[in-house]
């Protein structure tokens, strides 16, 4: 993490977002490196940026398969999902960022479902 942002820190809503991925610039750096494509957010009132990074093979299929099965929520299985997928903040912080804002394991699974390749341009039939 950089000198000026750690998970701790609030990311104050006006920063512009050149100025969120400066502030943390070494934590976004050292996740891509390690994950590859990774997408950046800050979520209204809580503190610190989420990354969120292609999920792994086995969790994205156990995914797919809960949101088949109805025996199982959407909102569980996207929270599964979002919780493979997220490389910073840590799982704990994570967990408590799902208690305040319950609908955030539906965007970082949108997300995590655009890393995979779920939203790959269908260029037409030859």
């Amino acid at each position: 993490m950089s000198e000026n942002q750690d998970e701790g820190t609030s990311v104050p809503e006006e920063q512009t977002a050149a100025e969120v991925f400066a502030c943390n610039k070494a934590l976004i750096d050292e996740l891509r490196a390690k994950h590859g494509d990774i997408e950046v957010i800050r979520q209204k009132g809580l503190p610190g940026v989420i990354v969120i990074a292609t999920p792994p093979r086995a969790a994205f299929q156990t995914f797919l398969d809960q949101v088949a099965n109805d025996k199982v929520s959407n909102a569980l299985a996207a929270e599964g999902l979002a919780k493979a997928a997220v490389g910073h903040p840590d799982p704990d912080t994570l967990k408590t960022f799902f208690n305040q804002k319950p609908g955030l394991p539906m965007k970082i699974a949108g997300l995590a479902q655009s890393l995979s390749g779920a939203d790959a341009d269908v260029l037409g039939k030859d």
